[in-house]
Protein backbone atom coordinates (compact mmCIF):
# COMPACT_ATOMS: atom_id res chain seq x y z
CA UNK A 1 0.00 0.00 0.00
CA UNK A 2 2.73 2.51 0.90
CA UNK A 3 4.71 1.47 -2.01
CA UNK A 4 1.91 1.65 -4.52
CA UNK A 5 1.35 5.50 -2.77
CA UNK A 6 4.93 6.55 -3.38
CA UNK A 7 4.79 5.08 -6.97
CA UNK A 8 1.54 7.29 -7.97
CA UNK A 9 3.25 10.09 -6.07
CA UNK A 10 6.19 9.97 -8.31
CA UNK A 11 3.90 9.85 -11.19
CA UNK A 12 2.53 12.71 -10.18
CA UNK A 13 5.59 14.87 -9.72
CA UNK A 14 6.90 13.56 -13.38
CA UNK A 15 3.76 14.55 -15.24
CA UNK A 16 3.66 17.80 -13.04
CA UNK A 17 7.82 18.33 -13.75
CA UNK A 18 6.68 17.67 -17.47
CA UNK A 19 3.84 19.70 -17.84
CA UNK A 20 6.09 22.81 -16.49
CA UNK A 21 8.56 22.12 -18.56
CA UNK A 22 6.28 21.83 -21.52
CA UNK A 23 4.66 24.91 -20.41
CA UNK A 24 7.63 26.71 -19.89
CA UNK A 25 9.00 26.23 -23.49
CA UNK A 26 5.61 27.55 -25.24
CA UNK A 27 6.68 30.98 -23.94
CA UNK A 28 7.74 33.24 -26.99
CA UNK A 29 11.70 34.21 -26.54
CA UNK A 30 11.69 37.85 -26.09
CA UNK A 31 13.87 38.93 -29.13
CA UNK A 32 15.00 42.51 -30.14
CA UNK A 33 15.95 44.62 -32.83
CA UNK A 34 19.97 44.74 -34.01
CA UNK A 35 20.62 47.78 -35.24
CA UNK A 36 24.20 48.49 -37.14
CA UNK A 37 26.43 50.69 -35.99
CA UNK A 38 25.20 54.21 -36.24
CA UNK A 39 26.76 57.06 -37.96
CA UNK A 40 25.69 60.24 -36.46
CA UNK A 41 26.96 63.52 -37.73
CA UNK A 42 25.99 66.74 -36.13
CA UNK A 43 26.19 68.94 -38.63
CA UNK A 44 27.54 72.24 -38.52
CA UNK A 45 24.78 74.78 -39.02
CA UNK A 46 25.46 78.69 -38.44
CA UNK A 47 22.39 79.09 -37.03
CA UNK A 48 23.53 76.78 -33.81
CA UNK A 49 25.62 79.50 -32.17
CA UNK A 50 24.88 78.66 -29.06
CA UNK A 51 25.28 75.41 -26.61
CA UNK A 52 24.38 73.84 -23.60
CA UNK A 53 26.11 70.44 -21.98
CA UNK A 54 24.34 67.28 -20.41
CA UNK A 55 26.84 64.94 -18.48
CA UNK A 56 25.46 61.89 -18.44
CA UNK A 57 26.16 58.05 -17.48
CA UNK A 58 24.22 55.01 -17.73
CA UNK A 59 21.94 53.19 -15.67
CA UNK A 60 23.66 49.76 -13.74
CA UNK A 61 22.35 47.28 -15.80
CA UNK A 62 23.91 49.02 -19.16
CA UNK A 63 27.22 50.23 -17.65
CA UNK A 64 27.68 46.84 -16.64
CA UNK A 65 28.43 46.18 -20.65
CA UNK A 66 29.30 49.47 -22.06
CA UNK A 67 32.58 49.41 -24.30
CA UNK A 68 34.72 52.22 -25.75
CA UNK A 69 33.34 51.62 -29.42
CA UNK A 70 29.90 52.76 -27.76
CA UNK A 71 28.17 55.63 -29.07
CA UNK A 72 25.81 58.44 -27.29
CA UNK A 73 24.46 61.66 -29.46
CA UNK A 74 21.88 63.97 -28.27
CA UNK A 75 18.58 64.40 -30.64
CA UNK A 76 16.15 67.10 -31.90
CA UNK A 77 13.49 65.14 -33.59
CA UNK A 78 15.86 63.26 -36.09
CA UNK A 79 18.32 65.59 -36.22
CA UNK A 80 21.60 65.15 -34.21
CA UNK A 81 22.60 67.99 -32.18
CA UNK A 82 25.64 66.65 -30.31
CA UNK A 83 27.53 63.80 -30.02
CA UNK A 84 29.30 62.27 -26.73
CA UNK A 85 32.36 61.67 -26.10
CA UNK A 86 33.17 59.35 -23.14
CA UNK A 87 35.61 60.05 -20.64
CA UNK A 88 36.21 57.69 -17.29
CA UNK A 89 32.75 56.19 -17.58
CA UNK A 90 30.94 59.20 -18.20
CA UNK A 91 29.21 60.67 -21.20
CA UNK A 92 29.54 64.38 -22.33
CA UNK A 93 27.53 65.95 -24.77
CA UNK A 94 27.79 69.47 -25.85
CA UNK A 95 23.99 70.10 -27.51
CA UNK A 96 24.39 72.97 -30.31
CA UNK A 97 21.30 74.95 -30.78
CA UNK A 98 19.85 78.55 -31.82
CA UNK A 99 19.04 81.94 -29.38
CA UNK A 100 15.99 81.43 -28.01
CA UNK A 101 15.20 78.32 -28.93
CA UNK A 102 13.76 75.65 -26.46
CA UNK A 103 13.00 72.37 -28.21
CA UNK A 104 13.08 68.88 -26.38
CA UNK A 105 16.18 66.44 -26.55
CA UNK A 106 16.59 62.90 -26.33
CA UNK A 107 19.05 60.75 -26.33
CA UNK A 108 20.47 57.33 -28.34
CA UNK A 109 22.63 55.67 -26.92
CA UNK A 110 24.05 52.20 -29.24
CA UNK A 111 25.79 49.06 -27.57
CA UNK A 112 28.45 48.02 -29.63
CA UNK A 113 28.32 44.62 -27.73
CA UNK A 114 24.61 43.83 -28.16
CA UNK A 115 23.94 46.06 -31.54
CA UNK A 116 21.19 47.43 -29.63
CA UNK A 117 20.01 51.15 -29.69
CA UNK A 118 18.79 52.65 -26.42
CA UNK A 119 16.82 56.34 -26.40
CA UNK A 120 14.97 58.41 -23.72
CA UNK A 121 12.33 60.27 -24.44
CA UNK A 122 12.41 64.11 -24.58
CA UNK A 123 14.10 64.58 -20.98
CA UNK A 124 16.28 67.94 -21.56
CA UNK A 125 15.06 70.69 -22.76
CA UNK A 126 17.35 73.23 -24.80
CA UNK A 127 18.66 76.51 -23.33
CA UNK A 128 21.50 78.28 -24.29
CA UNK A 129 24.50 78.01 -21.75
CA UNK A 130 22.32 75.16 -19.59
CA UNK A 131 23.53 72.55 -17.73
CA UNK A 132 22.26 69.08 -17.04
CA UNK A 133 24.71 67.20 -14.94
CA UNK A 134 28.06 67.68 -13.53
CA UNK A 135 31.34 65.67 -13.83
CA UNK A 136 31.08 65.47 -10.04
CA UNK A 137 27.10 64.62 -10.00
CA UNK A 138 26.34 63.14 -13.54
CA UNK A 139 22.42 62.30 -14.59
CA UNK A 140 21.79 58.25 -15.08
CA UNK A 141 20.25 58.60 -18.25
CA UNK A 142 16.59 56.82 -18.42
CA UNK A 143 17.43 54.55 -21.13
CA UNK A 144 14.75 52.25 -23.09
CA UNK A 145 15.78 49.80 -25.87
CA UNK A 146 14.19 50.44 -29.29
CA UNK A 147 12.81 47.43 -31.13
CA UNK A 148 11.37 48.23 -34.43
Amino acid sequence: MKHMRKISQSIIIIILCTLGIYLNSCKEDETFTVFPTPEWRAEANPDYSVSMTATVVLPANLATYMQPEDQMAAFVGEECRGLAYLVDNIYYLLIKGSPGEQPQISIRYYSSRNQYMYTTDAIITFEADGVYGTTDNPVTLPLSIINK
